[in-house]
């Protein structure tokens, strides 16, 4: 909740320091990671996002298929 006050109060420096903070106080919550990723998306670094959004994907074991498909053929109608 602090980091959500100081986010609306335009304390972007201080509310980052407390998500990141928050990860490394408790690495095992996909919780607190997922909101460093949004965070992060909003202010426009998207490696800080990647990389957040990826250790919370690993901790709550969702794994992304990366199959290559085939294009359908075109329809004959």
């Amino acid at each position: 909740k602090i980091a959500q006050i100081s986010e609306r109060k335009g304390n972007f420096k201080a509310a980052r320091k407390i998500y990141e903070e928050l990860c490394r106080d408790f690495p095992q919550n996909p919780v607190l990671h997922l909101r460093l990723a949004a965070f992060c998306k909003v202010h426009g670094d998207d490696a800080c996002r990647a990389r957040a959004k990826a250790r919370a994907d690993e901790i709550r074991g969702v794994k992304r298929d990366l199959r290559n498909l085939r294009p359908l053929l075109k329809s004959r109608r």
